[in-house]
């Protein structure tokens, strides 16, 4: 897969992740953490979540299409991912395992392929 198309992907990706917590925060947090996770805080943290991701998104999707650095939004996601990653594997031991271990496994993937990305002479 050619970067830009990889920086696509994780651009669409983010905003589609980003939707799904802003207008059903209870929902998608209990995907994520489980049953008992339906609280003002949950929906609150998790539509604070989706904005984020949504920002990251339109703004990586923004700077591909108008051919400008995209290295900057790269960057930002790749701290993102990285603090959700760290956060998930410290509450391992209180979240659903299966849950927990595939939003690591998600978190790293994006964290390796921003990383990557972040190198690329194409997005600079």
């Amino acid at each position: 897969m050619e970067d830009r198309e990889l920086a696509t992907l994780l651009g669409w990706t983010r905003i589609g992740v980003g939707a799904a917590f802003v207008m059903a925060p209870a929902k998608t947090s209990k995907l994520w953490m489980g049953e008992n996770v339906d609280s003002v805080f949950t929906r609150m943290a998790g539509r604070t979540l989706g904005a984020r991701d949504l920002a990251l998104g339109v703004g990586l999707l923004t700077a591909i299409r108008r051919d400008s650095p995209a290295r900057g939004w790269l960057e930002a996601g790749v701290l993102a991912d990285s603090v959700d990653t760290f956060s998930a594997t410290v509450g391992l031991r209180r979240l659903p395992k299966i849950r927990s271990l595939l939003f690591i496994a998600a978190g790293a993937g994006s964290v390796v392929a921003g990383r990557r990305l972040t190198g690329s002479g194409d997005l600079a």
